[in-house]
């Protein structure tokens, strides 16, 4: 009589007697540790079980080995954005191979709201303060500049709209492979302009004994009275 058994890999091994044949999965390989950019991975070799000859580690980008990455730890790098990770080696002979993971940055954290800078006056110019974020690596800002909630500029700097009595807002967005966190500054009200200030004279009063003229005046509807304005009399 012929038993015959199949394997369903090179790396399977029969175990047991002639009653009790099975088969046994032999070594494979995982990854443990946080795959974000700037954490430490590990290798590891499960199914071992002692004397066996390991060799050859080290870890790929895309099924392409990354340059040094020969230890049982590898430290994420910027390349690894999003990249296929995996660690691999030999036992006995046999190579094992990981499934892959895909790093990616950590989320950014906004810490100090955006801010809007500068006379919230039509025709104005404003600026947007982005404030403080921290893990903002590895991706870019993008701001939306709102009055009353509707966008008019992508700008960090922008000519204020001649909308009295609108709330301005600045939304400021740091996106990376992590993800797309947000952040709204507090409102400003945008605000008529004071008016011009305008001379008016109403009267030229006389002649100061040292010659100057006397004018009464008004300023933005302020009246006073000017001494001292020479007529280039001796």
């Amino acid at each position: 009589m012929t038993l015959i058994c199949p394997r369903s890999n090179a790396n399977n091994r029969l175990s047991g007697g002639l009653f009790g044949l099975a088969v046994v999965a032999g070594p494979s390989a995982t990854i443990t540790g946080t795959p974000q950019i700037g954490e430490i991975l590990t290798g590891v070799i499960n199914g071992l079980e002692g004397g066996e000859v390991v060799s050859n580690r080290k870890w790929t980008r895309n099924g392409a080995d990354i340059a040094g990455a020969s230890a049982t730890t590898y430290t994420l790098v910027a390349l690894d954005d999003e990249q296929q990770i995996r660690f691999q080696t030999d036992v006995d002979g046999q190579t094992i191979v990981s499934a892959p993971v895909a790093p990616i940055y950590p989320i950014a954290v906004n810490t100090d709201l955006p801010e809007l800078l500068g006379t919230p006056q039509p025709g104005e110019i404003l600026t947007v303060d982005f404030g403080a974020w921290t893990g903002a690596v590895g991706g870019a800002f993008t701001v939306s500049v709102r009055s009353d909630g509707v966008e008019f500029s992508n700008s960090t700097s922008f000519t204020v709209p001649n909308n009295v009595g609108e709330d301005l807002t600045a939304v400021v967005t740091y996106a990376n492979s992590g993800g797309s966190p947000f952040a709204q500054s507090a409102p400003v009200e945008i605000v008529a302009a004071p008016p011009a200030e305008t001379i008016s004279v109403l009267s030229v009063d006389g002649q100061t004994p040292d010659g100057d003229l006397s004018i009464s005046y008004t300023i933005s509807g302020t009246s006073g009275v000017s001494w001292g304005i020479g007529t280039g009399a001796a």
